[in-house]
């Protein structure tokens, strides 16, 4: 039934220390051990879920010296605010020249 003012359920408190037990105690799939081993550890390194599909990083392309460039603009980056209309550019309307 209903619980009077100021009473707290016993059964929900059973139910979320059995619910916290389950997840605690159960592999994951992202770093490959429970929870609660993982906390034992200074450092877990978690699998990586999509692989990514180009270089990043070290790995990274670099462009040369003298190559033109624009950059994406940010929403509202040209006229002002946070909201990218549908008349807006989605890059910048200045070519740059890489110097370095």
């Amino acid at each position: 039934g209903k619980l009077k003012e100021g009473e707290r359920s016993k059964l929900w408190k059973k139910i979320f220390r059995k619910i916290t037990n389950y997840i605690n105690n159960n592999k994951t799939r992202l770093i490959g051990m429970s929870p609660d081993n993982a906390m034992t550890l200074r450092e877990v390194i978690p699998k990586v879920t999509i692989k990514p599909k180009r270089p990043i990083g070290k790995d990274e392309l670099r462009l040369q010296k003298g190559t033109t460039v624009r950059y994406l603009l940010k929403p509202g980056e040209l006229e002002g605010g946070h909201v990218h209309r549908k008349t807006d550019p989605y890059f910048s309307l200045r070519v740059y020249r890489i110097k370095k």
